[in-house]
């Protein structure tokens, strides 16, 4: 009994703390595994914003008048 009772109580308590270390590091690869496609979409996002930009300053350019068509305009 004397011997018996504490193994009993140690082992409970390399249990526990077993699992508490398990389910942590679960957790954290959990943590990890979500950060890394937090950072993945935004920077897609940041590249599709980027894309987005720079299709819309080639769409505020307004088109150039063709040369032929300003000396027809002069000829009439």
């Amino acid at each position: 009994m004397l011997i018996g009772v504490p193994m009993i109580l140690f082992g409970l308590i390399f249990l526990y703390t077993g699992y508490v270390r398990y389910d942590a590091e679960q957790y954290l690869d959990e943590l990890e595994g979500e950060q890394t496609t937090q950072s993945e979409n935004r920077g897609q996002a940041e590249n599709a914003d980027a894309d987005h930009e720079v299709e819309q300053k080639r769409s505020d350019r307004s088109p150039r008048a063709d040369p032929a068509d300003e000396t027809e305009q002069r000829d009439r």
